[in-house]
């Protein structure tokens, strides 16, 4: 859970965190589809990255 690894009062950090993890997941799913398709707890993690992004910036993921 991404959301639970957030350290309270900073934002920037904590934001640049969550890019990271969706942006080297987004790589993983241009390289290997098929096994991002069959792996359920990278989808859950990207899924809560996305998640966490949007509660961090009030907009949703868009790419970078």
């Amino acid at each position: 859970n991404p959301a639970g690894t957030m350290v309270p009062g900073d934002r920037g950090a904590n934001e640049a965190s969550v890019v990271d993890g969706i942006k080297k997941i987004e790589a993983f799913m241009r390289s290997n589809r098929s096994k991002y398709d069959k792996d359920d707890a990278m989808q859950k993690q990207y899924r809560g990255y996305l998640g966490a992004y949007q509660q961090l910036t009030g907009k949703a993921w868009t790419g970078a």
